[in-house]
């Protein structure tokens, strides 16, 4: 990613077992590429890492491979408490929030962005 992409442009945000997650500068990944190597990123690098792009069969065919990064989620607004606990938020639609744990939660117990941001 280093290759292709400045590291002014994005941050590694989180780990998990099997997702990463990045804060990037700009809404596109597309964007981000370096000068003069987009070229060389979409024909070695793009669809070795990525889903294709090229039709929507190879879309829906590349979706479910192992291996290949796909986009979980998209928000403005991430706090982690720790792994597997943490909510992503999308504040510039309509209030979307995704809500990961590892435990069950008991039903009394409220779970909310602004309670992640009170327990830091």
């Amino acid at each position: 990613m280093d290759k292709y992409i400045g590291r002014n442009n994005f941050e590694l945000i989180e780990t998990d077992t099997d997702s990463i997650y990045f804060a990037l500068a700009f809404s596109n990944l597309q964007k981000l590429i370096k000068p003069g190597y987009k070229e060389k990123y979409d024909k070695r690098f793009k669809d070795f890492w990525f889903p294709r792009t090229c039709c929507k069969n190879h879309s829906l065919y590349d979706l479910p491979t192992p291996g290949l990064f796909k986009l979980e989620f998209e928000g403005n607004e991430m706090v982690g408490l720790c792994s597997k606990t943490y909510i992503i938020s999308n504040t510039k639609l309509v209030i979307q929030q995704k809500i990961l744990n590892s435990k069950p939660i008991p039903l009394l117990q409220k779970v909310s962005r602004q309670s992640h941001l009170n327990s830091n």
